[in-house]
């Protein structure tokens, strides 16, 4: 039977504030005539606004009826992938993903717009494709995962099934530098896991000493309390 995993605090924190910040730039634009959604959006083309864009793109979305649907569909995503991920390798890890996906993305965005049909990148689908690459790098290749609890596929099958989704819905829009950009953040959240999540720490030597002379077990000396003339009459302490 098919449930939610539990909500993990960064996890539940990620939801809340692109819920908020979606909700925000929606009633900024369309209320305000604050245009907040082409401020924050990252937009075709190089420019000082790429500075902080390719940072605050997830946090923003089309300030449509789509681009709620797309939202909600998204936060049902990352809940399902982000919360397991944060459960098994911890928030740090998981924030860490977060950065890493939304960067890989916005770097192979930018330049992929000076050459093909562009639309301004909005929307946290970098993010639930980041921990996608990342989940299906952590399990064996031969291991079945569970697609809605009805779907059993292999690691490689889920990571293509979101990829065809994502190049179809973007060719349908007319966004074709988005297709290399989320394949971009597939990409790195495999090398995220493999590189950084998996790689076997190295054991530390100890380190030698300047003088040359091996170091003592501790810091402690023995001391001996008490003296030779009155032995009897006082406490002797050990120290």
């Amino acid at each position: 039977m098919f449930r939610f995993p539990p909500l993990m605090p960064f996890t539940k924190a990620l939801l809340i504030a692109l819920s908020a910040t979606f909700v925000t730039a929606v009633l900024l634009t369309r209320v305000a005539g604050i245009p907040v959604v082409e401020l924050l959006a990252l937009l075709p083309g190089v420019g000082l606004h790429t500075a902080w864009q390719i940072f605050t793109y997830p946090l923003v979305g089309e300030p449509s009826s789509g681009g709620v649907i797309s939202l909600l569909i998204s936060i049902v995503f990352l809940w399902l992938m982000m919360a397991p991920f944060e459960a098994r390798y911890g928030a740090r890890h998981a924030l860490q993903l977060c950065v890493v996906s939304t960067l890989a993305s916005a770097f192979v965005f930018v330049p992929a717009a000076l050459f093909l049909p562009a639309h301004p990148l909005v929307g946290p689908s970098p993010l639930f494709l980041g921990v996608i690459g990342a989940m299906a790098a952590g399990v064996p290749s031969d291991a079945r995962l569970s697609f809605f609890g009805v779907l059993p596929m292999t690691p490689k099958t889920m990571v293509l099934v979101f990829l065809g989704f994502t190049v179809l819905m973007n060719i349908a829009d007319g966004n074709f530098a988005a297709v290399p950009a989320d394949a971009a953040a597939i990409g790195a959240g495999i090398l995220f896991m493999r590189w950084h999540v998996l790689r076997p720490a190295r054991a530390r030597r100890p380190k030698k000493p300047a003088n040359g002379r091996p170091k003592r077990a501790h810091g402690f000396r023995v001391i001996q309390g008490g003296n030779d003339e009155d032995d009897d009459d006082r406490p002797r302490y050990l120290n």
